[in-house]
């Protein structure tokens, strides 16, 4: 019985006689007393043992079909199916809708709805849900609320959970939930490691003095207060005047800041360029390529992205292939063990363009 039906129940509202024989079925196939593959009772069985007519456990048994819980067969009558959703059926939650060409603005949401659609399988479904936000109101949200009290998700992955943790109570819903950062247990992207390889290439590269990009983000600026010493353990160097913050959502920025750590005033220009976002990418080459500047860009990617036609390029970031597929390892682990999500590490990979 789903948090959603006893609520209904306690305040008093009559339930439809078919929504009360979908929930007792569907809590019978999820506490495994159906398991998959396995025949439920019959339509004429139901109606005696329910005391419903005929119509309603049609009705009934109809919602579970589309719930994706049971399927018809044939003279055989109607059985679990061998993957049912509350076992095999995760969803990705994003905060952002996708453009008209079904596109996302963000390249990480866009590189996580890529990798989900590649990830996919009939044992291990991955479903995207949009625009989880603080309007609750919004038919998006209204189907993932439908869909968790229906119990028709193994666990979900909050994609910038800090966002949607704020409008979605996993957690009430009883299922695993993975997130990069609390309040949900998470998979750890450290950006910090992105800026240590970069600083090491830039090194390798002969290079002594870079520039920092950023997007303004609380983490992006505890980095830039370590940037000056850690740049000097790698024998390189960074004026104030080639750091920036240039925030996404502001068109231009990036371009202004690549103007500014070329401004002859802030001193000799940087060889390299570190760029912490990959939203910013593109308006950083425009800038460079319109002031005739020629330096290694080293940018944070998400793959697997396609990369910019900058030459030198460094990309330095994750396969969200990986952290995706990593994430719902860890859902499956954490039902499995009947405890919380334990945070999973992701590898870094680095993809070097030459000129």
């Amino acid at each position: 019985m789903t948090w959603l039906y006893r609520l209904a129940r306690n305040v008093g509202y009559v339930v439809p006689k078919q929504v009360d024989i979908a929930a007792s079925l569907r809590k019978a196939i999820r506490v495994g007393r159906h398991p998959p593959g396995s025949r439920i009772p019959t339509v004429r069985e139901l109606t005696e043992t329910c005391g419903a007519g005929l119509p309603t456990v049609h009705r009934a048994l109809r919602t579970l079909a589309d719930q994706g819980f049971i399927i018809a067969d044939g003279r055989h009558g109607t059985r679990v199916v061998e993957h049912p959703p509350h076992l095999h059926r995760f969803g990705l939650i994003l905060p952002e809708l996708p453009g008209p060409g079904g596109r996302y603005a963000s390249m990480l949401f866009q590189a996580q709805a890529d990798a989900a659609a590649a990830i996919d399988r009939p044992d291990r479904r991955v479903v995207i849900h949009h625009a989880i936000n603080q309007y609750p109101e919004l038919p998006a949200h209204q189907t993932l609320l439908g869909e968790l009290a229906a119990g028709m998700l193994a666990g979900v992955v909050l994609v910038e959970q800090a966002c949607s943790s704020a409008w979605l109570d996993v957690r009430r819903a009883g299922i695993p939930a993975m997130g990069a950062g609390e309040p949900v247990d998470g998979f750890i992207l450290d950006q910090w490691q992105v800026i240590i390889q970069a600083l090491e290439a830039i090194a390798a590269s002969g290079h002594q003095r870079f520039g920092f990009i950023c997007d303004g983000t609380d983490i992006s600026l505890r980095y830039v207060s370590q940037l000056a010493a850690e740049a000097a353990r790698h024998g390189l160097s960074i004026r104030p005047a080639h750091v920036h913050c240039a925030p996404v959502a502001v068109p231009g920025w990036a371009g202004r800041a690549v103007e500014a750590c070329l401004d002859p005033a802030g001193g000799a220009p940087p060889q390299a360029l570190i760029v912490l976002n990959d939203n910013l990418v593109d308006s950083v080459i425009a800038a460079l390529r319109a002031a005739g500047a020629a330096m290694l860009l080293v940018q944070l990617a998400n793959f697997p992205s396609s990369a910019a036609s900058w030459r030198p390029l460094l990309r330095i970031g994750w396969d969200q292939r990986e952290v995706l597929a990593g994430a719902i390892d860890e859902l499956v682990a954490a039902r499995t063990r009947k405890g919380q999500c334990r945070p999973v590490s992701a590898l870094l990979h680095s993809e070097r363009f030459n000129a």
